[in-house]
């Protein structure tokens, strides 16, 4: 019974981290986008997201 738990722990937690992966990952480039012209208010939201649409 402990290794199925194991196994279900293991197997849950895979997809999990991809996402958390992916964000951190484009944390510098985002920050270094945002800090590149203070004044552009476009730099400070992400790409793609409801304020960019209007």
């Amino acid at each position: 019974m402990t290794k199925l738990l194991l196994s279900l722990h293991v197997l849950a937690a895979v997809p999990a981290i991809g996402p958390v992966t992916v964000a951190a990952s484009m944390f510098p480039k985002a920050l270094l986008r945002a800090h590149s012209d203070p004044g552009d208010r476009e730099a400070l939201t992400p790409r793609g997201s409801v304020a960019n649409n209007r």
